[in-house]
């Protein structure tokens, strides 16, 4: 059997257990337990047809090249499989999450407005990617027809008479809706699970900038009935006065008397003046107060408030465990497998550039497009992992940094119960095994660089071996 023809074997049953996988999928969205019964036999058999076929494949494989371009179909395969299942096992999960984003969007008012246009972009990118392979494959399947003895991946047990060209069209056309069932299912996972870390992300920041909202409200009615800032604040006017905390003299030796009454009476109360603090005075009564450095007591929240933010918090805490245990498995191979497709795109890449199988420009420049796409998956995944982990760190950073003057027994109890369950930021991992953030581009940029090193030792022996067998 040929390189080309062991090649074409292995892609045929790949697509045909994609194949059953789709079907599969289909059954199973109705409510009967026959056919879901019906469906799993047939399914487990080709999985294990499949991983045979490939075992056997890998060890009778002659160059490297036939198994890297298999391993990227494979590969693509493998995900869309997992993600079709993922979907069709966790239906009850996927409305639990519909319902959890429906309970979010009611918490956060009007300020819900959906996916901002960036966001829509970088979903619109992972779409990209998955038709991206799909054009891909059809564009290297017709445009290599003449270097393959079946050029379509035809059924491999077929006999002779289905060969011909209406019945190759026909078997194409299936395979093609096939991938194209694949390229749907990876389309919607990469966009959705982009698009619901980007939503915690979101109900996050709605819940600081309460937060902030709630202090900037206390501190303006602080400054309307007229209390004191302990810190240094400035009132309309030109006068420099300097308090002690028991009397305000002013820096110009004028009387100062009729100056600390006006200070001290009315709704000012027995408020102090932080000794040494400069304040500018306006007679004959105090008009406006601001902090010009921009900081304030901010007054108290109420405990009413931290309650509603607590439970807020604690929605968008049952919203990211759901969204992890829905994709935790397809999240995990799909991180895994695009690292393995940068890694094979390279060497692909580099095996055309040093002219090792012929120069062909179109694929240098096609697998370079899948190459970055790639790329762009694997960064976005890591920054909006990232992004939902710092911005629960500045939730609790912001709820440490308010400024309190009068806590209650209730309103102790309220922050210090928030600031338990911040404690620990939330993540997303991925089935446990690792938390998405910036730094795993930092770790797989070290991997990636280790295995390049290989692939460039793989390609410059393969090109000694061809120079020694022309």
């Amino acid at each position: 059997m040929t390189g080309e023809r062991r090649h074409s074997t292995l892609l045929r049953l790949s697509l045909g257990t994609c194949g059953v996988l789709t079907l599969t999928g289909l059954h199973q969205l109705s409510p009967g337990r026959a056919w879901r019964l019906a469906t799993a036999l047939p399914l487990g058999c080709f999985i294990v047809l499949l991983l045979s076929a490939a075992a056997s494949y890998l060890l009778e494989l002659h160059t490297i090249w036939e198994a890297l371009v298999a391993s990227n179909v494979l590969n693509f395969l493998l995900k869309s499989g997992i993600v079709l299942v993922t979907f069709v096992a966790q239906r009850a999960g996927l409305r639990r999450l519909q319902a959890q984003l429906e309970t979010l969007e009611g918490r956060a008012g009007p300020r819900a407005a959906g996916a901002g246009m960036l966001d829509q972009l970088q979903a619109v990118f992972f779409w990209t990617l998955a038709i991206t392979f799909l054009v891909l494959w059809i564009f290297y399947e017709r445009a290599t027809s003449h270097e393959h003895e079946n050029h379509y991946f035809v059924i491999s047990w077929a006999s002779e008479v289905l060969n011909s060209p209406p019945w190759t069209y026909a078997r194409y056309g299936f395979q093609l809706f096939v991938l194209f069932i694949g390229t749907c299912f990876m389309g919607a996972f990469d966009s959705c699970y982009f698009l619901w870390m980007k939503a915690a992300v979101f109900h996050l920041r709605v819940i600081r900038s309460t937060l902030q909202e709630c202090c900037q409200s206390r501190a303006t009615d602080d400054v309307e009935a007229g209390a004191v800032p302990k810190t240094a604040a400035r009132v309309d006017g030109h006068r420099s006065w300097t308090g002690d905390g028991k009397s305000v003299t002013g820096t110009d030796g004028a009387p100062s008397a009729n100056w600390r009454l006006k200070l001290w009476s009315g709704a000012v109360g027995d408020q102090k003046v932080t000794p040494g603090a400069t304040l500018l005075l306006t007679a004959p009564a105090i008009k406006t107060l601001h902090d010009p450095s921009g900081q304030h007591d901010g007054g108290d929240i109420s405990a009413t408030t931290l309650q509603e933010l607590s439970d807020y918090y604690d929605d968008v805490c049952r919203y990211v465990t759901s969204v992890n245990q829905v994709t935790g498995l397809p999240s995990f191979v799909v991180h895994a497998s695009t690292l393995m497709n940068i890694l094979l795109d390279c060497y692909l890449v580099l095996r055309q550039v040093l002219h090792l199988d012929g120069a062909n420009t179109a694929h240098v420049l096609s697998y370079s497009l899948e190459l970055c796409l790639f790329v762009y998956r694997l960064s976005a995944y890591s920054l909006g992992g990232d992004a939902v982990s710092q911005e629960s760190v500045a939730l609790r950073r912001q709820l440490l940094d308010v400024p309190w003057r009068r806590l209650t027994a209730q309103t102790s109890r309220q922050r210090d119960e928030l600031l338990s369950k911040l404690q620990m930021p939330l993540a997303v991992v991925p089935l446990g095994f690792f938390t998405m953030k910036k730094g795993n581009l930092l770790s797989m940029t070290g991997l990636f660089l280790t295995y390049f090193v290989i692939i460039i030792q793989m390609v410059q022996m393969a090109g000694v071996d061809k120079s020694q067998h022309p």
